[in-house]
């Protein structure tokens, strides 16, 4: 399902075919690494990966949160692991 949403961008021209390769093996991995029912929350954030992904690729600038979102992101129960996630797929 993750896959598909992502070839429906990539053969829309949203996003190029390089980026929709490097967000596959990003779903890859959090096949891997994701209990199955966290999987189900993924698509949005799988919708964010690529946008923002192919945003760097062509070199657009890619804003930050506000300081009230990024305060309320660094507060969260899962920061520390949504960081060391976002470390690996990098």
């Amino acid at each position: 399902m993750l896959k598909t949403r992502i070839k429906i961008l990539e053969q829309g021209n949203v996003i190029s075919k390089e980026v929709a390769e490097y967000v596959e093996k990003v779903i890859d991995f959090m096949y891997e690494e994701l209990p199955e029912h966290d999987m189900s929350k993924a698509e949005m954030f799988i919708t964010h990966l690529a946008m923002a992904t192919q945003r760097i690729y062509t070199g657009e600038v890619v804003e930050e949160p506000d300081e009230a979102i990024w305060e309320e992101i660094l507060e969260s129960k899962y920061f520390s692991k949504a960081e060391k996630f976002c470390k690996k797929i990098q």
